[in-house]
This record gives C-alpha cells, structure tokens and sequence, in this order.
C-alpha cells in the first residue's frame, strides 16, 4: 500500500493541509499581518485540498465510487469551498471585520475531526453508511458548538452583531437639579475606538503619564466599545485606559486633557460609540442613504442612535439638561478602497443629516457641528498605502467641512504618525502596527478635536 492509494490519501493529505492552515493563521497574527489577500488564497487552496483528500477517504468507503475516485473527490472538494466562501463573506461584512474566514478556517477544523473520527470508525470496521450518519448525528453539531466557542473567545467582535438593546446607563452621577450641559459625541472606526496601546505613554510621555492614570475630574464619559467588548456601565471621569481593549486607549484621552487644561471649572460629557473595521458602505449607512440605495439602514448607526439616546435619556432623568454639540468623527479607512471610496461623500453627508434628526431632541438649535478628522497616510512594510484611497476620503472629509459648516482636522498635515509602535495585541513587540496612532498622535488627535470642541463653545458663548 502506497501514500497515494485513497485509504492513506484521505488521511495524510487532510492533515498536513490543516496542520499548515493552523501555522499560516499563527504567522498572520504574529508576523505577515499586512498579508490578507495572500493569507486568504493560500487558505482556499489548503482548505480544498484537505476537503479533497477527505472525498478521497469518503469514497473509497464505498466500492461503487472508486473507479470514478478522483473527479468525485475534486467535485466534492469545489463545491464544499463554493459553499464556504459565500458563507465566510457574509460573515465578513456583518461582523464588520475580515474575520469571515476565521470561520472559513474553523471550517477546516471540521473537515480535520471527521477525517480523523471517520479513520477510527473504519478501522473498527463500521460500515460506511452507519459512519456517516455517526458524524451527521453526533460528531458535525458537537465540533461546530466547540468551533464557536473557540471563536467567541479568540475574536469576540468578530462573532455578534451590533447589540440593539443595551443594559440601563448605571447611575454614577450626582443630581443634576437643571443643569445645562454639553455634550460631545465619539464616533467611527479603530482609530475613534482606541487602538494605541496605554504602556508606550510610559516612555514617550512619562511626565504626564500619572496624571493621565489618575484621570480628569471635569471630564465623563460613558463609552461603548466594539459591540460591548470594553465598555463603562456609566458615566465614568475620563482616563487612560478606555480604548478599544483593556490597556489600549483613543482620542477621549486627549480631549479631556484640553477640556481640563482650557475649562476646569465646566464639566464636559463625552458619548462614545465606535467599532474598528466598521464602513460607511455598510455598517453606519443611515436611513436617508439606506432608503436612496434600496438597502436596509446599517446595523451600527441604528445601534450608535439607541446607545447615544438612552444616555441621553438618562441624564435627563438625573435632572440635566444635555446639548449635543459636537460628533467628533474618525472614520474612513474602512472605505478607503476602490468603488466605496466614490460614494463615502454622500453617504458622510446623509449620516450627519439623519444624526441630527434623529438626535433633534438635543441639538435645540439643530446645530451639530462634524468635527471630521483626517485618516492616515500610513504606508505599509512593502511601500504601498494601508488605506489606498486616504487622498480621496480626505478630499471629501475636508469638502464636506466646508459645504456643511463642520470642521476639517488634516491628520496628514499634523504629521500623525502610525510608524513606531506595534499595538502588542495581534502583533510581535517588532511589528509595527500601521492601521493605528502612535502614542503621541493618538494624545494629539485627541486635543485637536478637543481644540475644535472648545472652539464650538466660544462660538455659542
């Protein structure tokens, strides 16, 4: 008996595929993290040919199929990949993140234990159709319930959908007896989020570094990151530490330090609501483009609309009387690509339109002003742009600024950089993370669109 007869083909060739497809996902976190189109292709490959040499054990189960082996085999291989794919893109654009093929990978787990349970059963001499029924009835509902709930625990972002219900805002501040407030809004993308890593501030800004521990008393924020991953159940005093994931933090950090440093004797209330990977395409798509493009309104802004008024509602219910002054936006990478980059403009301008409607309640002047921050132009390790169409995203941010009486922030111009630092969560201590702000341009992002809020404030005054 040779390695290439089906009895020993259907067992070796799955198993060296998925043994490959698990160290190629382990150098995509830890080392080629820039490489999504590769990581993609050569995933498809191996996953077909581990299904492939499992419909060469599947058949030769059964006498009648083995003269035809092979093209049966190759058959079953393709069309099983065709049923993934579609399947993992779905995935990929509901969970607002290219981790569809997470799934598309756990598929392969899959195929890895029922070759394996499937050699057992053989070599225990079951027949093959009692074999299969094993594997339907038992084995294939058993390996997808532990498939995910690998998966909620290694890339719990990826794995829900935006919450649409939220637990009641915790009562965390004093009585507010008709105090008149402001409000300023967080919203977009990583970047908006928290993607910095808090330990780099110990070496790049070690003399502000306790102060920003110790936080700003002036300044709360109730914020809401990735779909509840790191979250406050209240009104906390802003701080270091309320980004994206524990030990990560975003632009709130910066804002509060001008809030604190310009106006210590006001209190600024800061929502945040943002999710990394999200687009404008899909996922913040308002109602007013959803209805223009036949399309449903995307899950995120009808989520951001919930959250931002339930903790609008329950400083009212404390006896404030909240103002929404200010969205300070940090999106678009996500939409920086071909075809999407061209309608990011109108759909940005119905996004600002529905907000304020939808938020009227608030805004009494019906004057919200778009503080819209400018993305990156990181550049990759090989030399090309992370974000390819940053030129034109930039061009509408700072169009639309002008059009619609907002304010423009050029990142580029302020020289933020995504050059130094890696963000020590999916990446070695030697890969730069170029998605995301280094410690001092993720602090100073934060003042700009503190500076613009306090310019909003002189305005009103």
């Amino acid at each position: 008996m040779t390695l290439l007869e089906p009895s020993w083909l259907g067992v070796w060739l799955p198993v060296l595929c998925l043994v490959a497809i698990g160290l190629l996902q382990l150098a995509y976190f830890f080392v080629f993290t820039g490489w999504k189109v590769p990581f993609v292709v050569v995933t498809l490959v191996l996953h077909t040919a581990a299904v492939f040499g499992f419909a060469v054990w599947v058949g030769a189960a059964f006498t009648v199929w083995t003269n035809k082996l092979f093209l049966f085999a190759a058959l079953y291989a393709a069309l099983l990949t065709l049923l993934a794919l579609p399947v993992s893109f779905f995935i990929t654009r509901k969970t607002i993140s290219f981790t569809g093929f997470y799934y598309f990978a756990a598929s392969t787990d899959v195929v890895l234990l029922t070759t394996l349970v499937f050699t057992l059963l053989r070599l225990q001499n079951v027949t093959p159709t009692q074999t299969l029924m094993t594997m339907a009835g038992v084995l294939i509902p058993v390996v997808f319930i532990v498939c995910m709930v690998i998966l909620y625990f290694v890339v719990p972002d990826a794995f829900l959908l935006p919450q649409k219900k939220f637990q009641p805002v915790a009562d965390t501040l004093p009585d507010g007896n008709g105090k008149k407030i402001k409000v300023v809004l967080l919203t977009g993308q990583s970047n908006a989020s928290g993607s910095t890593r808090c330990v780099f501030l110990q070496k790049t800004a070690p003399e502000k570094y306790p102060l920003y521990r110790q936080g700003f008393r002036n300044v709360w924020i109730h914020y809401y990151n990735d779909n509840g991953y790191w979250l406050s159940k209240g009104f906390v005093n802003a701080k270091l530490g309320q980004g994206g994931r524990k030990g990560f933090f975003g632009p709130e950090l910066g804002m509060a330090e001008v809030f604190a440093e310009k106006r210590p004797d006001e209190d600024i209330y800061i929502i945040k609501y943002a999710w990394g990977g999200s687009t404008m395409h899909t996922q913040w798509l308002s109602p007013s483009s959803a209805k223009a493009e036949g399309r449903k309104t995307g899950d995120l802004y009808t989520a951001f609309i919930t959250f931002t008024r339930q903790t609008l509602e329950y400083l009212e219910k404390k006896g404030y009387q909240p103002e929404v002054i200010a969205n300070c936006w940090m999106q678009g990478e996500g939409d920086a690509f071909p075809k999407q980059a061209d309608f990011y403009k109108k759909r940005t301008e119905t996004y600002v339109k529905d907000t304020v409607f939808d938020l009227a309640k608030y805004i009494p002047d019906g004057k919200m002003v778009f503080v819209d921050a400018a993305i990156s132009d990181s550049k990759l390790d090989n030399g090309k742009y992370i974000w390819p169409e940053y030129v034109k995203i930039n061009a509408v941010k700072k169009e639309l600024a002008s059009e619609m009486g907002g304010i423009y922030l050029d990142t580029v111009a302020e020289k933020l950089s995504c050059d130094t630092e890696p963000n020590g969560e999916y990446h070695t201590p030697k890969q730069v993370d170029h998605a995301h702000y280094d410690s001092l341009s993720a602090v100073k992002l934060g003042r700009m669109f503190g500076e613009a809020v306090l310019s909003i404030l002189r305005e009103k005054a």
